[in-house]
Formats: structure tokens, C-alpha cells, sequence
């Protein structure tokens, strides 16, 4: 087994085309856990940048899914943000979570636009605009449509002397058409052959501008990131790591840096995606050569490298480019057009085919199933296993949560296999779902101990998992002021996934106490006339299932993950508030949390515990009215429904509510009010299978009076979604 722990910091190009060369042919992928640490879930192909601005292309044509990406080259992948490197303990620093380890590293972070003091003295009446990072530059540009398209009183300054100005002053043309645009560039580094093109799309060239009156676009070149110059590895003046043909930085054997992060010390050239092609094939050999001890391949670039600029004429709207080599420029030519977007769309379209072709093979279960807490076995087989066993009070009337003896004291146990293949992250996922029991019951989190079972790899390996899983389980309850007593480890017997981290299993046991005198929150004390809240939108289980094929919308999924990590806060808001008053404490007449079997299944337990307790006590039954116009939901999560995807436990659950309802001798009736929704539409089935979808890190659902509703209401996120009625 290999000790290797091979980081990839940043999702560049070089990066990009490793994974897909690993995805397509899994057997050149080193072995042992290789972690891909990124900003972003997507990695912009600058190449078609000027494309999206002019309106020839869609952003999603590109964008490189990159978590994705991860997933079919068997690579960990976590989302977060590098702040510095420690060489000598081989750490990466890492923004709000702890550092990360490894034994081998390869920078590939890319760069932002070049900003230096003499750009602060442009006095403008706007603002100052950088083109990179690109999704902010073109953020700003779609804000700006309406205001600046079709007028001509305000002027767009673009400063820059390169080609990526020029391609960017030539899109922004192109996509507003009136604006007076101009090019501001210093005279000693622009190349006169362009103003005679510029000044043709009506592009104004100025020279050493100082003063200028609108917003101001940079497109002023690269920089790098200062940690990598205070790191202690070799930069040159730019700042940028110096390294050896192998693409080793000079002094570190284990550190290899490619992109614009990095030049050869022996052969350098300027920044180019080019370059960062050519550069990827000799980092995978080389880093696979490094591990297996052969000897590397040395890599010398050639000198100059043909680029094509793309621009749309101004006057004739004929599509053309320009074809570049060294000080050579031939063009504009449509044939060039052509030829730059047929390599620009077999280049996006490779990654495609990546996403793909893990479906021509052989299939395991586990490439399908669920995880999370949708990784539970069904309702109705977990109640009959509770009958057969002499639970049959359990399966009647579960609790998530218990009271340990007369005190007050309450305990829960909760846990999944891996979520997702950030250890750190799933840690902390699966310690907030294991609270959210706790609070559930009205309770406070104390303490928890948990059983932590890792994949069969070598003990270093094993090292790393653990300690970011645990630091993420500490991340959680250490601000609840909460503390990790104790717990166990296990070592896996099946076979380790390619992605090691994803053979992580975390389980739970979480203390709480109930507030002072107060009463303990359970599933059967439903009131006639109550009102049913729940506290955050549904739909992360059906994400997560079309994330598993690769089809979940990259950034609904990444805000969805932000929401589960760090939602709960707004819970504790809410439910700080309730504790603290005790007229509002008993407003809740029963309460419990969303988690694998769904809304409804959930609601059914609910109904059924506290008609149970009214049948003793000779009361009214007692029916749910669900309002579907009112069920919160995950962004994109209705449309991944309607477009056929489910979790794996969805189909159970909703064979569990149907055997509920077609009990004779069920307690359970709830109607569902359409409002203006078509039974059997879309958009009805739509909501119906949210209903069945089940939660990792869900809300919270109670049951309360009147007066604790409207105060929720108003002060909270709180949704209403229907209401208690006697029949």
C-alpha cells in the first residue's frame, strides 16, 4: 500500500486534464489518497471567456465541472480556500478549517489581475473592475447590461496593453453595441497593427491614461498569491515558483507548481493556457514516475505558440479571429473563427465525455446508492424488525431522542457512511445531523462520543482521515460549547472505494440537557387548532443522488452544502429564543427533525403518537392539513425531480405512506391542499416526491400554538406549511 498523500491545490488547466487523463484510464492514477483542493466546484476555460462576454457561447459551455471531474478520476475533492503553506511540516493552511497534510503537492492556483499603485491614482466616477476572478468580472457585466448596453453618455475603460485586452474590449463591443468603449494601454508595450482594428469597431486607443470618467476593466495581467512568495520555496520577481523541466520546484523534490503560479527557472514563457496544456501530460508522468521511483521526464516548451483572437466585426457582424504567432499576425479571417471555436468546443466537450463514459462500465450497487440519511433502511422494515425483536413500543412510538432515567438528561445516536469526500466536511455533517435529535427535543447539546470507522490503507492514510474527520465532528461542537469525551475506531474489512475518503462511516452518541423545569419535546403532543412550521427547505436528498451521476447544478448544490454546514445556526437562533421564555417553550406541542424517511413519513409518526394519546383520553382524532404552495425547497431540486432523479430511499418512503394510509386501523389522515396546483401536473408530482425525499442535516418541523407561530413568523425563517385539525 502506498503512504502517499498526494495533494492537488487548485483546480487550473494543468489540473483539469490530469483527472480527466486519470478518469479516462483509472490505472494511471497513483495509488493511496489524492485530495483536489479548490476554490470553486468549476474551473473557468479561459480560452472561451471572451466568447461568454460577446454572447457566442453560454457560461455553462464554460465551465469545467471539477468536482465532478473528482469524482470520476476516484479523487477527493474539498471546496475551500488556500491561505498558506508550511514546507517544512508539509501543511496547507486553509481559510476557517484546519490545515491539510501531505506528503506530495502540486500547485496549480491560478492567478488574479495584476494591480498595482499606479491604477489607484485612475480617478473615476465608477468603480474598478478586475477580469479575473472571472465570475465576478462577469457578474458585473451582467449587472451592468441594462444600464450601459444602449447608452452613449457613459464610458467603459478597459487598461491593458496584451491580447486579453484587445479579445475583451472586442467582446464587450460586441455585447454592448452603443457604449464608448475605450482601450487604455502604454504606448511601449501595444502593437500599433491593432488600432487600426480597434478604431474600426469604434474602440478608442489612449495611451497612459490617468483620468477617466465611468467604470474602469483591468486586464492587466497575472499575480499570484503573496503566501507563495513568504512560503520559503524559490520565486522569481514575479513572485512565481521557480521550477526545474520536471516540474519540480527548485529545492523540493515533492512539490511540482504548473500554470501561471509557476515558470521554468531555465526556460521561462509568458502566461498561457497554451503552455498549461502541453504542461499536464509531463505532471502526470512525472508525478506518477515520482511515486513508483522511476526516473522524471524533463519537459523544455516551445519557444512561441499559436493563439487565435476572436472578434465579431463591427461593421459587416461576420464572426472572424486573428491568428498569432510570435510578432506574426494574420487575419481577420472567418476560417480562423472556425478553427478557434472547433478547439475550444473539443476541448470543453472531452470533460463531457469524461462525465459519461463511467456509465459504459461495470456498475456496482455502491456507485448508485445513496449516502447520508438516505442510506437508512426503509420504515416499514425497521418497524417490523422492532416487532420481531420485542420493540414492538419503539416501533409504535419512536423517539429520536431519550430521556435518561428522571433526569434531564437526553440522549441520541445517529450516524451514516460518508457523505461526501471531504473528511472534514463530512465530519461536521454528520455531527450536526446527529444534534439536530437534541434540539429536536428542546434540548441543548453537552457532549457526544463517537465510532469512527476507517478504510483498510496504510497508517498514515488512516492518520489524515481520522484527524480531519474528528476536527470536523470538534468544529461543530466546540462552539456549542460541547465536548468529544470519548469514542472508538474501526478498521474496515471491504474493500476500500477508489476514493478513500468515501470509506469513512461516522456515528454518534449526543448528551443533551433540557432547559431548567422545562418539559421534554416528543412527536405525540399535537393540539386541534396547532400550526405545523418547519425551518428550512427541503430537496437535499434528491441533490445529492443527481450529484452521485454528475447532474446536480454545481452551484445549487455548493450553496445546498453551505446551508447544511452552517444553517443550523439560524435553528439555534430560533430555538434560543423559545428556551429562553418559558410561555414560549410550551407553545410546542411536538417537534422532530426531517431526516431519511421525509416530510411525510415523519409527519405520519408524528400523527400517529399523538392520536394514540388521544384515543387513550377518549379525544377527538386528530388530521393534518398539508399546504403543498407552502413547502420550502432547495433551489433546482424540483426540477431534478421532474427530470427523473430520486434518492434511493425515496421509492420506500413513499411505499411506507402508502401502507400507512391503506391501514384500516391506521391514525393517520392528512390532505394535501393543491391551492391553484393540478393534481397529476408537474409541478404536483414535483412537490409529492419532495414530500418523499430524504434529508441529511433536515429541518426541523413542530407543532405549536398560535401565538409562538406568528411570533416564529415573524421573527424567523420559519416556513407554515399546514395545520393540525380534529375530525
Amino acid at each position: 500500500m502506498s503512504q502517499a498523500h498526494l495533494v492537488l491545490a487548485g483546480g487550473g488547466h494543468s489540473h483539469a486534464l490530469m483527472l480527466l487523463r486519470w478518469a479516462m484510464k483509472p490505472h494511471l492514477r497513483p495509488r493511496g489518497l489524492v485530495t483536489l483542493i479548490s476554490r470553486s466546484s468549476t474551473t473557468f476555460y479561459s480560452g472561451m471567456l471572451p466568447g461568454v462576454i460577446a454572447g457566442h457561447y453560454r457560461l455553462e459551455d464554460a465551465l469545467i465541472k471539477i468536482r465532478y471531474l473528482a469524482d470520476r478520476a476516484g479523487v477527493s475533492f474539498v471546496k475551500a480556500e488556500i491561505v498558506g503553506i508550511d514546507i517544512y511540516s508539509n501543511c496547507l493552511k486553509m481559510k476557517d478549517r484546519p490545515a491539510i497534510f501531505f506528503t506530495h503537492l502540486s500547485l496549480d492556483i491560478g492567478s488574479e489581475t495584476f494591480k498595482d499603485e499606479r491604477y489607484n491614482e485612475i480617478e473615476n466616477a465608477g468603480q474598478i473592475i478586475c477580469i479575473k476572478p472571472f465570475f465576478n468580472a462577469l457578474k458585473w457585466i451582467e449587472d451592468n447590461d441594462a444600464k450601459l448596453s444602449n447608452q452613449k453618455s457613459i464610458s467603459l475603460n478597459i487598461v491593458g496593453s496584451g491580447l486579453a485586452a484587445v479579445e475583451i474590449a472586442f467582446a464587450i463591443r460586441s455585447r454592448w453595441k452603443y457604449c464608448p468603449i475605450s482601450l487604455c494601454v502604454r504606448s511601449y508595450r501595444f502593437k500599433r497593427n491593432w488600432i487600426n482594428l480597434l478604431t474600426r469597431s469604434n474602440i478608442d486607443v489612449i495611451y497612459d491614461q490617468k483620468k477617466s470618467q465611468g467604470p474602469v476593466l483591468l486586464c492587466t495581467g497575472n499575480s499570484v498569491p503573496k503566501w507563495l512568495s513568504q512560503s520559503g520555496l524559490q520565486v522569481n520577481k514575479f513572485g512565481r515558483l521557480l521550477t526545474h523541466e520536471t516540474l519540480q520546484v527548485l529545492g523540493r523534490q515533492n512539490i511540482f507548481a504548473v500554470g501561471d503560479c509557476a515558470v521554468l527557472a531555465r526556460y521561462p514563457r509568458p502566461q498561457s493556457g497554451v503552455w498549461a496544456v502541453r504542461a499536464s501530460k509531463v505532471l502526470t508522468l512525472n508525478l506518477q514516475f515520482l511515486l513508483q521511483g522511476i526516473e522524471l521526464t524533463k519537459w523544455r516548451p516551445q519557444l512561441n505558440a499559436l493563439q487565435l483572437l476572436g472578434a465579431k466585426d463591427h461593421q459587416s457582424g461576420r464572426r472572424t479571429a486573428w491568428a498569432i504567432w510570435g510578432n506574426k499576425i494574420i487575419g481577420p479571417s472567418q476560417i480562423f473563427w472556425k478553427l478557434k471555436e472547433k478547439i475550444d468546443r473539443n476541448f470543453m466537450s472531452q470533460f463531457e465525455k469524461a462525465m459519461v463514459m463511467k456509465k459504459s462500465v461495470e456498475i456496482s450497487y455502491e456507485d448508485y446508492a445513496c449516502r447520508g440519511c438516505a442510506s437508512k433502511i426503509s420504515a416499514t422494515s425497521l418497524k417490523t424488525a422492532l416487532s420481531y425483536s420485542g420493540l414492538k413500543n419503539i416501533a409504535n412510538q419512536p423517539e429520536d431522542a431519550a430521556l435518561i432515567g428522571r433526569s434531564s438528561v437526553i440522549q441520541s445516536i445517529d450516524g451514516f457512511p460518508a457523505l461526501v469526500s471531504d473528511p472534514w466536511l463530512n465530519g461536521r455533517l454528520t455531527t450536526l445531523h446527529a444534534c439536530t435529535d437534541i434540539w429536536a427535543s428542546g434540548g441543548s447539546v453537552q457532549s457526544a462520543q463517537v465510532v469512527i470507522t476507517v478504510p483498510v490503507s496504510t497508517e498514515k492514510i488512516q492518520e489524515e482521515l481520522l484527524s480531519q474527520s474528528l476536527q470536523g465532528v470538534q468544529s461543530v461542537l466546540e462552539p456549542l460549547g460541547a465536548k468529544l469525551i470519548g469514542g472508538h475506531t474501526i478498521e474496515s474489512r471491504s474493500q476500500p472505494p477508489s476514493q478513500l475518503a468515501l470509506g469513512l462511516q461516522l456515528a454518534l452518541a449526543v448528551n443533551g440537557v433540557l432547559p431548567f423545569d422545562k418539559g421534554f419535546w416528543t412527536k405525540s403532543g399535537m393540539q386541534d387548532g396547532d400550526h405545523l412550521l418547519v425551518s428550512n427547505a427541503l430537496g437535499s436528498g434528491v441533490l445529492f443522488a443527481a450529484a452521485m451521476q454528475a447532474k446536480a447544478p454545481l452551484y445549487n448544490f455548493d450553496l445546498a452544502l453551505d446551508e447544511l454546514s452552517s444553517g443550523y445556526k439560524k435553528l439555534l437562533g430560533a430555538l434560543n429564543l423559545i428556551r429562553s421564555d418559558e410561555g414560549l417553550f410550551n407553545c410546542v406541542h411536538a417537534c422532530t427533525d426531517i431526516t431519511g424517511f421525509g416530510l411525510l413519513v415523519h409527519l405520519s409518526e408524528m400523527l400517529t403518537a399523538s392520536n394514540k394519546k388521544r384515543l387513550e383520553r377518549s379525544l377527538p382524532l386528530l388530521k393534518l392539513e398539508l399546504d403543498l404552495k407552502s413547502i420550502p425547497s432547495i433551489d433546482s431540486s424540483l426540477y431534478l425531480f421532474r427530470s427523473g432523479f430520486l434518492s434511493t430511499l425515496s421509492s420506500a418512503n413513499e411505499q411506507a405512506f402508502a401502507s400507512i394510509q391503506g391501514d384500516k386501523t391506521s391514525l393517520v389522515k392528512i390532505d394535501l391542499v393543491l391551492g391553484d396546483i393540478i393534481k397529476g401536473s408537474s409541478e404536483y408530482n414535483g412537490i409529492l416526491k419532495l414530500l418523499f425525499d430524504p434529508q441529511t442535516c433536515g429541518p426541523i418541523v413542530i407543532s405549536c400554538d398560535k401565538k409562538l407561530s406568528e411570533r416564529l413568523l415573524l421573527n424567523t425563517e420559519w416556513k407554515l406549511i399546514g395545520q393540525v385539525q380534529s375530525f
